[in-house]
């Protein structure tokens, strides 16, 4: 939120007018979370407060203005399948699972474990093993963020996660593992689906189209970088 107020206090025998801006944290909304007016209420009090702590002894006479500021907010995850950017599937670098449900970080992961012969891109190739991998306490479709537990919880396995640039001409770094001598390194790309915000892993099979592999000094082009 951004306010501002008209303050006034008399100096001398005069009334000088003086306006006051302020702006609230941004707050995170969603279904399961509605916004708190009350830490909003909270937060422009103290605001005030702020204002008049030097000495000012000014008093708050209107609020003259309120703007809600509104952004759309997607989370790094992933879910349900997307079809591999042409860019990217040409390459044959990588194996992108089919899956129906919310778990293609697993099934990626599983993928990379467990590669199929025959078909790699299906699901039913990886479900015998989905008890190898600890998801105690992850919820999915698996953020960005929650790949340290990911990692905590299976010690020999270690992932990092980039993604296209908006003009597919780049990579955008979005996780590297700090983790340099787990038994397996796990190599994802984070594809978005063109008319929606879901997001979807594949496996990337072959690392040299990107880097060979990933290391914290390797000269790779990364557009961007997005916190986890």
């Amino acid at each position: 939120m951004r306010t501002t107020g008209s303050f006034s206090r008399e100096v001398e025998g005069d009334i000088q007018h003086v306006p006051g801006h302020f702006t609230s944290h941004p707050q995170h909304v969603s279904r399961a979370c509605e916004y708190d007016f009350e830490q909003l209420l909270n937060e422009l009090k103290l605001a005030v407060h702020n204002f008049n702590a030097r000495g000012s002894n000014f008093v708050l006479d209107a609020v003259t203005q309120f703007v809600v500021v509104i952004t759309q907010f997607r989370p790094l995850d992933g879910s349900m399948y997307i079809p591999t950017p042409p860019s990217i599937a040409k390459k044959k670098a990588v194996i992108n699972i089919q899956n129906e449900d919310n778990r293609c970080f697993e099934w990626s992961v599983l993928s990379s474990l467990y590669l199929a012969e025959s078909n790699p891109h299906r699901v039913n190739n990886y479900g015998k093993y989905q008890n190898a991998l600890n998801f105690d306490g992850i919820d999915f479709p698996v953020q960005v963020k929650q790949i340290p537990k990911f990692e905590t919880q299976n010690p020999d396995i270690s992932v990092n996660v980039i993604s296209l640039d908006s003009d597919n001409k780049g990579f955008c770094v979005e996780y590297i593992s700090n983790e340099r001598n787990r038994k397996h390194h796990v190599n994802l790309l984070l594809i978005d689906h063109p008319d929606s915000l879901h997001s979807h892993y594949v496996y990337i099979k072959k690392t040299s189209f990107v880097w060979s592999p990933i290391e914290p000094n390797t000269n790779i082009k990364v557009s961007c970088a997005t916190a986890a």
